[in-house]
């Protein structure tokens, strides 16, 4: 990716200049899907409009929820994978391996990322049958909204830890809004109401014109 790139630092060394970006990249990717989630599923006062259309938000929901899960998984495995290495916060850490504030830091994060990880093993990334049919008796932590806000705030923590000591520079990851979810849902009821209209005029009922969104 050319300079001038989301996370480019010249001054960063060259061996870990385009690890560093990529990183800050896949936290802003991470922070604009959990910004649409809760733009799409975490405001009651636009349930209205989700309820309308039941089967493609539900794909939605899964499909964000799986990518997040991932996501934050990603950024939290161990340096290597099967001998090969992989580009996370532990890159940096190697990288970086006297800095033992910046160790404390993604040690910190590696642990709040323990729940989202057993999600990952048990129900993302593999089907485990305890868990799909004994929930209960799998253990699986709940994973609350405050849960993924530390996440984001502590990888973002880390990112500027090394933007700042060694670039001279601080990062925004994002802002409430920037996913684009608060436009989706206005066309979408745009969209509806259109159709409600039409239909009406056609002279379909209330409860025809329900069972034609879903």
């Amino acid at each position: 990716m050319a300079a001038g790139a989301f996370g480019h630092i010249d001054a960063l060394p060259d061996d870990i200049r385009d690890v560093f970006m990529w990183l800050c990249q896949d936290v802003v990717s991470l922070r604009l899907k959990w910004d649409m989630y809760l733009e799409l599923f975490g405001n009651p006062a636009k349930s209205a409009i989700i309820d309308q259309l039941p089967r493609p938000f539900s794909v939605i929901e899964e499909a964000l929820r799986t990518a997040m899960t991932m996501a934050v998984c990603r950024l939290s495995d161990p340096h290597k994978s099967c001998g090969k290495e992989n580009l996370n916060f532990r890159a940096l850490e190697v990288f970086y391996g006297q800095d033992e504030d910046f160790k404390l830091l993604i040690a910190d994060f590696v642990a709040s990322c323990e729940p989202v990880k057993k999600h990952r093993d048990k129900l993302v990334a593999h089907s485990d049958k305890v868990a799909r049919l004994t929930p209960q008796q799998a253990m699986i932590p709940q994973i609350k909204r405050t849960d993924i806000d530390e996440i984001l705030k502590k990888a973002e923590t880390i990112l500027n830890h090394v933007a700042r000591n060694y670039g001279n520079f601080g990062y925004v990851f994002g802002l409430p809004g920037d996913s684009g979810a608060v436009s989706l849902l206005y066309w979408i009821e745009k969209g509806l109401g259109t159709r409600r209209t039409a239909a009406v005029r056609a002279g379909l009922s209330a409860g025809s014109i329900e069972s034609s969104s879903d």
